[in-house]
């Protein structure tokens, strides 16, 4: 039996677009996750600051060290938060 001539492949320049497109879609629907990180660096200060308050023998450098690193979660979590919506 004889052979059928196969197909030719897509032409480079549509495959590339199809893959732009996909690439765009995606990101598209990534977009709503970006908020994430902001809330999960408050989440972080805060269980900084309720570990601090917890550890009861509990040295100044400690105590600053759980207070500083909470605080600049809590601010930084904050700003990323309302900067990009969430």
């Amino acid at each position: 039996m004889p052979e059928r001539p196969a197909a030719a492949p897509p032409a480079l320049h549509d495959h590339a677009m199809e893959n732009l497109r996909f690439i765009r879609d995606t990101m598209e629907r990534a977009g709503a996750f970006t908020a994430v990180p902001g809330w999960g660096g408050v989440a972080m200060g805060l269980s900084a600051l309720g570990a601090a308050a917890f550890a009861l023998p509990a040295a100044w450098g400690g105590t600053m060290m759980a207070a500083g690193f909470g605080g600049l979660h809590i601010g930084f979590g904050l700003v990323i938060a309302r900067r990009y919506g969430g």
